[in-house]
Parts: C-alpha cells; sequence; structure tokens
C-alpha cells in the first residue's frame, strides 16, 4: 500500500509557487528501468552508471534524467555492498535527510513514512540562492540494501504540484 501522506503537502508544493508564470505542460509515459522498477516520466530518460569504492565496501549508482526545459526529473539508485550496507546499514536514509532546518541559503524538511511497504522519506530543500527559488522535492525508499531518490528539481513555479506528485506516485518497486 502506498502512503499518501505527501499528496497534501504537494498540493501547495513548494514547486508550484513563486514564479508568476504557468507550469510546464508535461506528458508522462512509463518508463521500465532494467533494474525493473518503473515511473511514470515526461521523456526518455538519459542512464548514466558508476561505482564508488571505500574503505567498508563501496556501492553502484545508476542515475535516470529527463531534462524537460529547467526542470529535471530524476530516479537516482544506489546498491550497496554487503560491507558497506553492515557498516551504515540503518542509518542510510537518516543520514540522507536531517530534520527540518534552514539557513541563509537553503530550507530542508522531510518526513519519515513507509512507501509500498518499505521505510521511506519524503523531503523539499528549496535554495534561496537564485531567483526564483530552486526548489527539490523527493523520496527516498530503502529497499534491501538499495536505495532510490525520487526527485523533481526546478525553479518554482515551473512544474504543478499535480505533476510532482504524479511522477513521485508513480514510482513502483522491484517485485521481490
Amino acid at each position: 500500500m502506498r502512503s499518501r501522506s505527501l499528496l497534501p503537502l504537494l498540493l501547495l508544493c513548494p514547486l508550484a509557487l513563486g514564479c508568476g508564470k504557468a507550469p510546464l505542460k508535461l506528458t508522462f509515459t512509463e518508463y521500465q528501468a532494467p533494474d525493473s522498477f518503473s515511473v511514470l516520466m515526461p521523456g526518455t530518460p538519459e542512464v548514466k552508471s558508476d561505482k564508488v569504492v571505500s574503505p567498508v565496501g563501496g556501492y553502484d549508482w545508476t542515475r535516470y534524467t529527463v531534462v524537460n526545459g529547467p526542470a529535471t526529473f530524476e530516479v537516482y539508485v544506489e546498491t550497496f555492498s554487503d560491507e558497506y550496507f553492515q557498516e551504515v546499514g540503518t542509518g542510510l536514509l537518516n543520514s540522507a535527510t536531517k530534520g527540518n532546518r534552514r539557513s541563509g541559503k537553503h530550507e530542508i524538511s522531510n518526513a519519515s513514512s513507509q512507501f509500498a511497504g518499505h521505510p521511506s522519506v519524503d523531503y523539499t530543500v528549496v535554495d534561496y540562492v537564485g531567483q526564483p527559488p530552486k526548489v527539490y522535492q523527493g523520496r527516498l525508499i530503502q529497499i534491501d540494501k538499495r536505495i532510490y531518490d525520487i526527485a523533481v528539481e526546478a525553479p518554482s513555479g515551473v512544474v504543478s504540484a499535480a505533476d510532482v506528485a504524479k511522477f513521485l506516485e508513480s514510482f513502483k518497486p522491484p517485485a521481490h
């Protein structure tokens, strides 16, 4: 069962505020990734992969990115080695985002929840450095030794709250 706790927040979504211009008109199609997750994307993603080596193992990452004008839609997948996971394991989601805070340049908020029966964190980061502010909204989902970061990045007002919700809620994790 998917968490709907993010939907009311998205209706007041910072991505949909502030620009004064109409949001992008986006058309979504289902993208099926080779590692079996699927998600609605507003175009065909560019796929990049690499490996990170560390003293406690390492991890592989793959990034699926669609750039649509000033908006970026992305699914970032990190698959951790046994050694790395044993070292940092349960703290992966907690270390990825930290509470609610605001500085002169950034405002960060998040809420822990469940998505499709897996631990998740819904987050919003507002970067006030440019005008209009750039907003990052996403969801981190941990499934076994893998983290999925599903996110939209755009200047404030460029992407509608409905399109952000459609993208985030469309994610279907791989079947076990």
